[in-house]
């Protein structure tokens, strides 16, 4: 065959160009193009047929079918069109062309939707559509059978783009390599090409949904049902970005890898691989970058092998990072190799961040991460695993020299043979890592005897540098924890200090632990290995080998706990001389009586060491944040440690009820206080500003509308203090109706408001609390008043809604050191009433004398805040106000005035009880006085506007602002 370089223009002989459509027959060998041309016009092909001989016979169809070896180049019907489009090309067999076009064009002219079929035959090349120097746009190409011993491509463009092309294989064999879209030199892009692979195909190069060498490669879809391929790419680039592109495949092999999206210098992000079947004899790549970042890239298997690794996101070199790509295995898939979710390989700095494999099913034959960097951090990567066979060692995060933190790892389901770490580092720090255990099976099985593996919540072991592996955590629920060792904290040289081990019962029961298991707080031959380490147990019936370095041991009992019941068997003994021993309830309404008894620990084959100055102390428990206990340590043998419940003490703590109320408690009751006060500022808003309003109307007015908005700060005394801040509304309409007595004022409202509090209490002998929360209300309201001719007034209102709380304290822990957080829904109702005169001083000066009545009824509500059910009574706030009022009138448009209140709040407790105990009562009852000044403004007949400012001392100190305001349309 002759040879011709795709990346030049064919060399056809003719000379002139009405000659186009008749060539020799010695050089109609040499392409094939429907689209003939010169260097500098196109000519696209009309109809045009070819009856076997050689010889040109008419131009009618549209398509040219090429049945032999012989065929003609195209015909020029229409040298002044521009564009080389809509062309069909079907070649059913031969050897003699090494080119097939759908067209071709040399110049800055596109080539759009033309479209090539390769049935048989044997040729160089195949083109969909060819252009030099512009865009390859909708170009297709089918290939059923045949040879290409070169490339195929949907569409080619030298220096410009090729977008939405297409190539479908269903057969034939591609010696070299396959494009959907590709573009040579330039900044063009390849975007939003397809490529469609089945049955017996066969490509012996690299097949790619989109390639570009300098531009972006983006959007290419790739899917593959069937066929062998050696490389296949969603989208590709060297020196640009690979992003969005997507491959799936449910069948067929691919020799060697498989690439969603693969940059060299690039960022490969958002690539998607879906596979349900086939086999990848090699890797598979989500996103792949040689020198950029890898970012949200994902994989996810359902069926099939991959024989080698499996990555979601991988950073080959330099210091890009692989952020948040994921990876999921699920069905029948088997990965031969490892499992990474973001993985930064030698070369650079990059981190891997936020990364995540969930396993659902299937079989990894070696490790499965997170996140793996080599030299940089690995943080806040996650594994999830509810099924499957990983035959390797798990880590959330893992770097050889980078620090690891915050790393998790979740065990639902499946079974593991290897080591299990939250975070792992050869030489960096491993700090606040996290591995959480609620089922499965962990062991390790070889020649019929279980090997020796662990469990980290943070390890750094491998370095000469002094590092740490602090603040780690493992907890435990259910599943079958058959390994050697279980560590809060591992490191070589540095502290593994402040790491907590938590077991407890899980749905299905409590976790069973191996012959030889042991638990560490910490281990290492460097420095401290004990400080703030922690083994919390939350059920009884654990047994172990032994426990080492924790210093504290904390004991909670739940709900149901059988008398005797024994929290932890030892098979060894143990030494738990300088380790603090706690003990607290939680889960449960039901209280301990004095003299109920738990063991803590029992040793079956040796001493239980303690220091007895230790037990000389009785301890104080918590049941959840509300009832306090004391227990009496008790050492009765040399195997067995237990608790007794004592006597009870102070408040709440009288006859067989070992527990008391915790005062603490009391801050939890100062949330309703918060609302009430909300609430009631919103009664004042509208039996001050809203009246103010109704009294503008005259008696010739129909319905008006009007409104009032204030908004404070105030500090309201409750034993402590509460601190409340926050704007209220109302927006109503009303009328005035003159009857015989004078003037009766009217008016409905809508109200609402929404703010924030915070409470501050201090105990003796106690630590502080402070809490804060939101709240809001909104509800309905009338108000109402009528003027007496003889200068008399009466006045009331109504109001009534929902008020809505919220409460949060991180002083306030409960079980696990768990920060309290809850939030209510409580109704609210409410009324005033008052009475003043209005004494006339002289035509400007008005001195008014008053009394009012405010009541309001705020719901009662019941809550379980840290398993303890909690009543909140409702609470009654009654209010009586005594003061003067003096107007100064400036101008038929404007007057001032100021005010004197005195108010006594003569209810205001908030009372509630805890599992059945009276909690700590705070109160708001107390007096208060109150100043405030403001003016009145009536710039023309529709508009009157009222703005004060007041100020409070006394039980409610603070100030705010209020604006009323009554227009006529």
């Amino acid at each position: 065959m002759n040879s011709l370089s795709p990346l030049s223009s064919p060399s056809i002989p003719h000379s002139k160009p009405s000659d186009l459509c008749h060539f020799p027959k010695t050089a109609l060998a040499t392409y094939i193009a429907l689209a003939c041309l010169s260097f500098s016009q196109l000519a696209q092909a009309e109809t045009v047929t070819y009856d076997g001989t050689g010889q040109l016979q008419t131009c009618k169809d549209h398509i040219m079918t090429f049945n032999n070896a012989v065929a003609p180049g195209g015909c020029n019907t229409d040298p002044s069109n521009t564009n080389a489009s809509g062309n069909t090309v079907t070649m059913q067999s031969g050897t003699d062309p090494d080119y097939v076009f759908g067209a071709f064009r040399s110049n800055a002219t596109a080539v759009s939707n033309n479209e090539v079929t390769f049935n048989d035959g044997e040729v160089l090349s195949v083109y969909g559509g060819y252009s030099e120097s512009s865009d390859a746009t909708g170009n297709t190409s089918n290939v059923t059978g045949g040879t290409i011993t070169k490339n195929n491509y949907g569409g080619y463009s030298r220096y410009g783009s090729a977008t939405e092309n297409e190539v479908s294989i269903s057969g034939g064999t591609i010696t070299e390599n396959n494009y959907g879209g590709y573009v040579r030199n330039g900044s063009g892009n390849a975007n939003q090409n397809k490529v469609n692979i089945s049955d017996n195909s066969t490509i012996n190069g690299s097949s790619h949904g989109g390639r570009s060498w300098y531009g972006n490669a983006n959007q290419n879809e790739v899917n593959i049902t069937g066929g062998t391929i050696n490389y296949n790419y969603g989208g590709w680039s060297h020196e640009g970005n690979t992003n969005n592109n997507s491959v799936t495949i449910s069948g067929g092999i691919i020799t060697r890898s498989n690439y969603g999206g693969d940059t060299t210098t690039g960022n490969a992000e958002n690539n998607s691989v879906s596979i349900s079947g086939g086999t990848i004899t090699k890797n598979n790549y989500g996103g792949y970058s040689r020198y950029g970042s890898a970012t949200e890239n994902e994989v996810s298997i359902s069926g099939g092998t991959i024989t080698e690794n499996n990555y979601g996101g991988y950073v080959r070199n330099g210091s890009g990072n692989a952020t948040g790509n994921t990876t999921t295995i699920s069905g029948s898939a088997t990965v031969g190799g490892s499992n990474y979710g973001g993985y930064v390989r030698s070369g650079g700095s990059g981190n891997a961040t936020g990364n995540t494999t969930n396993i659902n099913g299937g079989t990894i034959d070696y490790d499965n991460f997170g996140g793996w960097s080599e030299s940089g951090a690995a943080s806040d990567n996650t594994v999830n695993i509810s099924g499957g066979t990983i035959k390797g060692d798990v880590g959330g995060g893992s770097s050889e020299s980078g620090s690891v933190s915050e790393n998790k790892v979740n065990i639902q389901g499946g079974t593991i043979e290897g080591d299990i770490a939250g975070g792992s580092s050869g030489s960096g720090n491993a700090n606040h890592n996290t591995v959480t255990i609620s089922g499965g099976t962990i062991r390790k099985v070889s020649g019929g005897a279980y090997d020796y593996t662990s469990i980290y919540g943070g390890v750094s072991d491998e370095g000469d540098a002094t590092v740490n592996a602090n603040h780690n955590t493992v907890t435990i629920s259910g599943g079958i924890i058959e390994v050697d060792t279980i560590f809060g904290g591992v490191s070589d040289k540095g502290n593994t200090i402040n790491n907590t081990i938590t077991i407890k019962k899980g749905a299905n029961g409590n976790p069973t632990f191996g012959d030889n298991t042991w638990l560490y707080g910490g281990y290492g031959s460097g420095n401290d290995v004990e400080s703030g380490n922690t083994l919390s147990l939350h059920t009884t019936g654990i047994t172990v080998k032994n426990i080492d370095n924790f210093k504290n041991l904390h004991f909670y009992v739940q709900v149901g706990t059988p008398a005797g019941a024994t929290f932890l068997t030892l098979k060894d003994g143990t030494d738990i001389g300088e380790t603090k021993v706690g003990v607290a309830l939680e889960g449960s309404d039901s209280l301990l009586h004095v003299g109920d008894e738990v063991t803590l620990i029992h040793t079956q084959n040796g001493q239980l060491l303690t220091d007895d100055e230790n037990l000389n102390n009785t301890v104080t428990g918590m049941q959840g944040i509300a009832v306090e206990y004391q227990f009496e340590l008790e050492k009765k043998d040399n195997k067995t440690l237990i608790a007794r419940a004592a006597g009870g003490f102070g408040t709440g703590g009288t006859g067989e009820t070992a527990g008391s109320v915790h005062p603490q408690t009391k801050s939890l009751l100062e949330s309703g206080l918060s609302g009430v006060d909300f609430v009631n500022r919103g009664a004042d808003l509208a039996h001050t500003a809203g009246i103010q309003q109704l009294l503008q109307l005259s008696a010739n007015d129909g319905i008006k509308a009007f409104g009032a908005i204030g908004g404070g700060k105030y500090r309201t005394e409750t034993g402590s203090h509460i601190d409340v801040k926050g704007v209220n509304l109302l927006l109503g309409a009303g009328k005035n109706l003159s009857n015989q007595a004078g003037q009766l004022y009217l008016g409905a409202y809508v109200e609402g408001g929404i703010g924030s509090y915070n409470s501050f209490n201090n105990f003796a002998n106690r630590p502080s609390v402070r809490g804060d929360g939101n709240s809001k209300y909104y509800g309905l309201g009338a108000i109402l008043r009528q003027d007496f001719s003889n200068n008399v007034f009466i006045k009331g209102g109504l109001h009534f809604g929902k008020s809505h709380t919220t409460y949060n304290s991180n002083d306030l822990l409960g079980a696990g050191g768990n920060p309290v957080h809850f939030k209510t829904k409580r109704s609210y109702a409410g009324f005033n009433i008052g009475a003043g005169y209005h004494a006339h001083i002289n035509d400007k000066i008005t001195i008014t004398p008053s009394v009012n009545v405010l009541y309001t009824h705020f719901g009662k509500a019941n809550e379980v805040i840290q398993g303890s059910t909690f009543n909140f009574d409702s609470i009654r706030s009654l209010r009586t106000q005594l003061g003067a009022k003096l107007n100064y009138q400036l101008s038929d448009k404007a007057d001032l005035y100021t005010s004197l209140v005195w108010e006594r709040e003569h209810k205001g407790d908030a009372k509630g009880s805890v599992s059945g105990l009276d909690m700590p009562t705070p109160s708001v009852k107390g007096n208060t006085g109150i100043v405030e000044v403001g003016a009145n403004f009536t710039p023309n007949k529709n508009l009157t506007i009222n703005v004060g400012a007041a100020g409070s001392f006394g039980k409610r100190r603070g100030g705010e602002a209020n604006i009323g305001i009554k227009y006529d349309f």
